[in-house]
């Protein structure tokens, strides 16, 4: 079962990464500062940052959704 919960934690992994990247690439297409973004999505600026550098454990993937609803982007999820 280890090599089971090891595929689930890269799965999460990915997801967050996933997210992030639209993050930080909705930061840049708007060319927004990190206080700027903070302030649009309800975060402090230094979340801003753990986002822009991909610092994924510090994140729920709940939380990274949040944050792009709150940039208008809208997040659908698949299952295969």
């Amino acid at each position: 079962m280890q090599a089971e919960s090891k595929r689930i934690i890269s799965e999460k992994l990915a997801i967050k990464k996933r997210l992030m990247g639209e993050i930080s690439g909705w930061i840049e297409e708007n060319a927004l500062t990190q206080a700027d973004a903070a302030r649009i999505l309800g975060v402090t600026r230094p979340r801003v940052s753990d986002v822009v550098h991909a610092k994924s454990v510090k994140f729920t993937i709940d939380a990274l959704v949040d944050m792009l609803a709150r940039a208008g982007r809208q997040v659908k999820v698949s299952v295969r």
